[in-house]
Parts: C-alpha cells; sequence; structure tokens
C-alpha cells in the first residue's frame, strides 16, 4: 500500500514540487522534497526514502547543459529506485546528458513531467518495493494487558488443579524438585571429586629430573 512508502521529490521548481507533492499525497504517499542535491544527499541519510524522483536540470532549467541531476544519481545509494523527471520531451537529449555523467548507478526510469502526474504516480508505483519484499516489522514487546490475559487461566488452572488434587499434587512437585536439585548436586560433586582426585594424582607422581 502507498502509506507504507515515503518518496522523495528532488527538483528546483517549487510550483511543480508543489502540485506533485499534493497530487501524491492524495493519493496516500508520504513525501519529503528537496531544493538541490547537497539537501537532497542530507534527507536521504536522514529519511531513508523508499523511491526518489530527480529532475534532470536543478540549477537552471533555462541551461541545456546543466545535468546536475544525473550527477547527484551517481551519489546516490544504489537499492534506492530513481526515477528521473524532465520537462523536456526529446529522448536523445536525456540520453545524450546521460552520458556526460556516466556511473554505476542508472535510473529506473525516466518520466516526462508533460505525461500527467497520473502516468508519473503509476511509474512511481511500478517500482516501489512490493508488500513481500519490505523489511519486516520488529515484534513490538506484551504490554502489561496482554501478560495479564495470559497469566489469568494459567492462574485459574493452577487453583483447580491444587483443589482437586490438593496435597498430592503439592507433594508430586516437591518430590520431582527435590529429585532433580538431588541430580544436579550429585552431579557437580562427582566432578569436583574427579578435578580433587586428578590434581592429588598429579601432585602424588615422581618428578624425574634429566641428567
Amino acid at each position: 500500500m502507498p502509506e507504507h512508502y515515503l518518496i522523495l521529490i528532488v527538483d528546483n521548481n517549487e510550483a511543480y514540487c508543489k502540485t506533485l507533492r499534493e497530487y501524491l499525497e492524495e493519493n496516500s504517499y508520504h513525501i519529503i522534497e528537496a531544493r538541490n542535491a547537497e539537501e537532497a544527499l542530507e534527507k536521504v541519510v536522514q529519511e531513508k526514502p523508499a523511491l526518489i524522483t530527480v529532475d534532470v536540470r536543478l540549477v537552471d532549467d533555462d541551461d541545456p547543459h546543466d545535468h546536475s541531476g544525473l550527477r547527484l544519481i551517481q551519489r546516490l545509494p544504489e537499492e534506492i529506485p530513481v526515477i528521473v523527471l524532465t520537462a523536456y520531451e526529446d529522448a536523445q537529449v536525456i540520453r545524450t546528458a546521460y552520458e556526460t555523467a556516466p556511473g554505476k548507478v542508472l535510473p529506473k526510469a525516466y518520466r516526462f513531467k508533460g505525461d500527467g502526474l497520473e502516468a508519473i504516480q503509476t511509474t512511481i508505483a511500478l517500482y516501489l518495493p512490493k508488500d513481500d519484499e519490505a523489511e519486516p516489522k520488529s515484534s513490538k514487546p506484551l504490554s502489561l494487558r496482554a501478560i495479564t490475559i495470559w497469566l489469568i487461566p494459567v492462574a485459574v488452572i493452577a487453583i483447580v488443579l491444587l483443589i482437586i488434587f490438593g496435597e498430592e499434587l503439592i507433594a508430586g512437585i516437591v518430590a520431582l524438585t527435590g529429585s532433580v536439585l538431588a541430580e544436579l548436586l550429585a552431579g557437580a560433586f562427582t566432578t569436583i571429586g574427579r578435578k580433587a582426585a586428578k590434581k592429588i594424582f598429579k601432585g602424588s607422581q615422581p618428578k624425574i629430573h634429566g641428567r
């Protein structure tokens, strides 16, 4: 489900960020934003998003040589899926731009902003981790109420057994406990005795001096 995931939008266009954020939040995603590469890297460390969208031009939207978004991708963790967003609909331009910043980290997909918000959301959903791939949530410790709920039936059963069997049950428990303790003590004394005997035997052996 979308509410499981946090998405980081990296874009220097504040108005577009606001539009995309509102649309995704309406569809139950959690959204954080960054306006530049350094801010994005900080958010990745602090927030650990499940997916990142990165605009190609993070410095100057009018500069055809601004490929700062693609360079940012090379500094992102490989395990986080990245989707490149751009307002420029020439696929060859994007391909050429990415060749200027080659590296081991490749974006999962390209998406033109002109395709619309619904198309972007569809692409995001496609590359988010599936539910069975998500890390299992750590189990919470039992509350006092839960412990009490389990403890009461056990106590009731114990009382009923005492009422039915009475002294025989208590005598049996005492006998069993005594038997276990006796075996433990016997084993302990046997071990101690063996160690003591070994030391005595070792000490009584004559020493042989070399000539």
